[in-house]
């Protein structure tokens, strides 16, 4: 996908929210910038974790050339805000000078099955399955396997505003997952990123459904092959099948 078109994606969704503020949900959710550009280089967002009580980003480049690599951090309080030293976590290392002042809403990520699995990808638009698919090699020419956390929903960029939702308003061990109309005030459509409730970790997270919070996004018999469903399932933190790499994009 080009950036102009990347672009118009965003803020069409940022408008939808906007227009749904008022309904029920989470706090917004926030999120370390997907990309960090200092020191005349692009850095990746690596991880984004709790350290001493502040969000930590870690940011990386990668020399194309010698294939030597860089580091970068960010880190925030609670509100948001940028800490730099001497209130870091880690003695004598600042936030970098090019950090984001405020801690910016979530972005796009890919919800994958492990670092190199399969991605779980919307297969219509306006209602459909969702089902683990082989990663699109170039990102956004699969913007189906691309999601946007908003508040509490989690909308898909390739369709035209649609959200991860459960099909009924009760759960059940095994319920397939689907897409439809984003509705904020649906509580079919509202689910909660774990381990951190305000902000979307990196790269490992288990998100549950809000109508029945001990009910997980989970892989069916651990199988993860192209066109399986995602289902809900009991939380359990020894399952690997709900625990869910965020690939930022």
């Amino acid at each position: 996908m080009s950036l102009k078109l990347h672009t118009a994606v965003a803020l069409a969704l940022s408008l939808v929210a906007g227009k749904a503020a008022a309904a029920p949900s989470l706090q917004e959710l926030r999120g370390c910038s997907n990309q960090l550009f200092t020191q005349g280089n692009l850095y990746t967002l690596s991880s984004a974790r709790t350290n001493e009580g502040l969000v930590q980003c870690d940011y990386l480049y990668r020399n194309p050339e010698d294939q030597t690599t860089a580091e970068a951090h960010c880190w925030y309080d609670k509100t948001g805000n940028l800490v730099r030293l001497p209130d870091t976590p880690v003695p004598g290392i600042d936030s970098d000078e090019r950090c984001a002042t405020i801690l910016v809403p979530a972005g796009f990520y890919r919800l994958r099955t492990s670092e190199d699995g399969k991605c779980v990808t919307a297969m219509g638009e306006g209602s459909g399955a969702v089902e683990l698919q082989e990663c699109a090699t170039d990102i956004w020419s699969n913007a189906k396997q691309i999601w946007h956390p908003q508040g509490s929903t989690l909308q898909v960029a390739g369709t035209a505003f649609d959200c991860l939702e459960v099909p009924e308003s009760t759960s059940a061990n095994g319920m397939n997952l689907r897409i439809a109309a984003c509705n904020a005030a649906s509580a079919n459509q509202q689910f909660e990123h774990l381990p951190e409730k305000w902000f979307v970790a990196i790269p490992n997270e288990k998100i549950t459904w809000l109508g029945d919070s001990s009910q997980c996004l989970d892989i069916p018999n651990g199988q993860a092959a192209d066109g399986t469903p995602v289902q809900l399932k009991d939380c359990d933190d020894n399952r690997a099948t709900q625990t869910w790499y965020l690939q930022p994009v």
